[in-house]
């Protein structure tokens, strides 16, 4: 048990609670992130014009959970986010119309090699069998 004092009582914790709170920090964390990825990727991508109705990249579905817009989703499968992005960064519009493969093949020319979480090297093939929003947090332009 896990004691802490405010200026009113002392707060007793059980150790599930301290549990809970941290996975809740976590899971806050990873989605900071990737909110934070997502507004940053398509600020790269417009240029800092992002269109008005990407500016909020997230909505609210009917059990109140936050969902990338469907537009994005779209964009960050066939690519088109991180070709725009490149094209905008690197001032080459030859990054327009690139596939995953492009893209990987592009940064690595520049020197900037994508790797999962695990260090692994990221492929096209571990892109394609992902959901859209892991592709998202692959692709790590930081």
């Amino acid at each position: 048990m896990l004691a802490l004092t405010t200026t009113h009582q002392p707060i007793r914790l059980e150790t599930d609670d301290v549990r809970n709170m941290m996975r809740n920090i976590k899971v806050t964390t990873i989605y900071a992130k990737q909110r934070a990825s997502v507004k940053w990727l398509l600020s790269k991508a417009y240029n800092n014009r992002v269109p008005e109705k990407l500016r909020e990249p997230y909505y609210l579905d009917h059990g109140d959970q936050e969902q990338l817009k469907p537009q994005i989703v779209h964009a960050l499968s066939n690519a088109e986010l991180y070709c725009l992005a490149l094209a905008n960064i690197y001032s080459d519009p030859n990054y327009h119309n690139q596939n995953h493969t492009g893209i990987l093949q592009a940064l690595a020319r520049k020197g900037v090699f994508v790797t999962e979480s695990n260090s692994t090297p990221l492929t096209e093939t571990i892109l394609i069998q992902n959901s859209p929003v892991k592709m998202m947090l692959l692709y790590d332009f930081y």
